[in-house]
Order: structure tokens, then sequence, then C-alpha cells
């Protein structure tokens, strides 16, 4: 089977974050809240030395959709027809997730070497995770009925449940996706898991995913199915979250083979 991969350049990216800016606008992902990121498309900044020499460095992060995928293998949830789980990988090597089938047990998230249950708790180790969970509704604002004034103005909740309100939560951008009976959600649920699809609902379209559409510095490139690899990259390290720690495929990684590819180095300049 073959597998959609990223390259990313880290010569090329000039860290603006306009990548993470474009998924969260794209896949209408909510704030950090209650100890997790939704940051489908996300960074990890460092600063090294003392002034006055420093270097900073920006790695840019997401599911590295692995082949050998953690998060797939403890998905407790029964395989429907086309053997797929709550988490699948697709025909096109993707890890999915299924928001329908999907019961918040969190196994996945325990499960993936780049997430962790809390970014809140374990914050000095963690400053990101892959997978997030939604404790409450993807955009929990618009479950709020407290009114900026009492009595004078109207509550988030009320303008949601307004008729005159064109979507949930407004100015959301629509998809979908449909993966022959698994039906992916342009707005996450409670009480489910989520993380970066691989935006399948544009490559479907013909689309690029977002996050490589708007980079501005043409950082990020898209390998299909048949497309070579890159002759020398490195993979993000399993666990590291709180610093930029790159890998050969061959070193811990191996195993997991995750198709998130970065080559040349981040250079600030």
């Amino acid at each position: 089977m073959g597998q959609y991969r990223m390259q990313i350049d880290l010569q090329k990216c000039v860290g603006c974050s306009a990548c993470a800016l474009a998924c969260k606008t794209g896949n209408n992902t909510q704030a950090r809240a209650s100890g997790q990121t939704f940051n489908w498309a996300d960074f990890i900044n460092e600063t090294f030395g003392q002034f006055p020499d420093t270097t900073w460095t920006s790695l840019p992060t997401m599911c590295n959709h692995c082949e050998n995928a953690a998060c797939v293998r403890v998905c407790p949830v029964a395989p429907d027809t086309e053997g797929r789980k709550a988490v699948y990988k697709d025909a096109d090597g993707i890890v999915m997730f299924n928001n329908k089938r999907c019961v918040g047990c969190r196994a996945c998230q325990r499960a993936c070497p780049y997430s962790v249950l809390s970014t809140q708790r374990n914050s000095p180790e963690a400053k990101y995770s892959v997978i997030s969970y939604n404790s409450k509704s993807a955009h929990a604002y618009w479950d709020d009925d407290t009114a900026i004034i009492a009595g004078c103005t109207a509550t988030p909740k009320e303008m949601v449940e307004n008729p005159n309100v064109a979507s949930t939560p407004p100015n959301k951008t629509e998809w979908t996706y449909d993966d022959d009976g698994a039906e992916i959600r342009d707005i996450r649920a409670a009480r489910t898991v989520e993380k970066c699809n691989f935006c399948a609902h544009r490559l479907a379209n013909g689309q690029e995913p977002y996050c490589v559409a708007q980079c501005p510095a043409g950082a990020r490139v898209v390998l299909a199915p048949g497309d070579a690899d890159p002759t020398e990259f490195k993979v993000q390290k399993p666990g590291s979250r709180a610093k930029v720690d790159l890998v050969n495929l061959d070193d811990v990684a191996g195993a997991l083979k995750p198709k998130v590819y970065y080559v040349n180095d981040f250079s600030a300049r």
C-alpha cells in the first residue's frame, strides 16, 4: 500500500506559523483549553546559548502518520466491515479518526509517543500533543450561557441557537469527508479525540493540505503514493515534545516509521 507523506524543509521554514493558522481556520480547531493544545499543526521553538551568542530554532510539528501507528494498534473499537477502527489507516496510508465511532477512551492518546494526556500538567516536559481530547464540545465557548452584560447582551449559546446564525461556530470552514461510510466531521463532538487528518477532505478534491497550500516559503511538500522519499532526512524523535530533537529513521523511531520527513536545518536569519 502506498502512503501520503510530507517533507518539511527546515532551511526554507521561517517560523512564521502560517501553516498553524491555516490549519486552525481550515479545520475549525479550538483554542488551547483543559490541558489540550488542539493544534493539528504546531511548533516547538527553542533558544540556545546566552546573549549575544544565541540561536533560535523552530520545528513545525504534526501527526507523523506512522506506517506502524501505535494509536491504530491500541484502539479498542471493533473494526467495521472495511476493517476500520475509530482510529485507522485509510487506503492512502493516512492515519484517520472516525468521529462517529470514537468512544473517548483515549487509548490512542496514551499509546502515541508524540502525545500526552495533558500539556498543562506536564508543561515543563510537553508543550504540545499530536492527539487532543474534547472533554466538552469542540468549541465550548459556544455553549457559554453567560452574557457579558447581564440582561443586555446575547450569550454565545443564544447566538448559536439563533436560526439566523449560519453555522456553529459562526464562520466555520465547512467540509465533509466520507471514507466509504466512515464519517469525518468538520466539527468534532464532545468526548472524542482529534488530530491532523492530512486534510484528506482536500486531497479527495485534488487540493493540497491547507498547511502546505498556505506556506509562504514553500517549505512543505506533499509526497504522494509512488513518489520517492528524500535521500537524506530525519524524523521527530518519539517523546520529544519540549525541545527540537530529530533523529535518523533507523534510530529509535524506526519501529514506528513516521512519515513526516525533515530535511536540512533551520536557520534564523
